[in-house]
C-alpha cells in the first residue's frame, strides 16, 4: 500500500475497530484462491497491527496517490 515498488499483485484484507470507524490491523499477502478464500502463500502472508489511527479515508487517498 504504502511502497510504490510493490507488484500490484499485494492484496491486503483489514481489520476494522468494533464501531467500523478506523482500521487496526491487516493481512498482506499474494491474494487468494477464489474458489475457497485460501491464502495463495500463507507462509509469505504477513499480519500487521497499526499503532496509528488509520481511516478508510486515509487508505483511499494513498489508493489515489498510486492509483489516480
Amino acid at each position: 500500500m504504502f511502497c510504490p515498488h510493490v507488484p500490484v499483485l499485494v492484496l491486503f484484507d483489514f481489520s476494522a475497530d468494533v464501531k467500523k470507524t478506523r482500521f487496526i490491523g491487516a493481512i498482506c499477502g499474494l491474494g487468494c484462491d477464489e474458489e475457497t478464500g485460501e491464502s495463495l502463500l500463507p507462509d509469505h502472508d504477513i499480519e500487521l497491527s497499526f499503532d496509528v489511527v488509520l481511516t478508510p479515508k486515509d487508505v483511499s487517498d494513498v489508493g489515489q496517490t498510486y492509483f489516480p
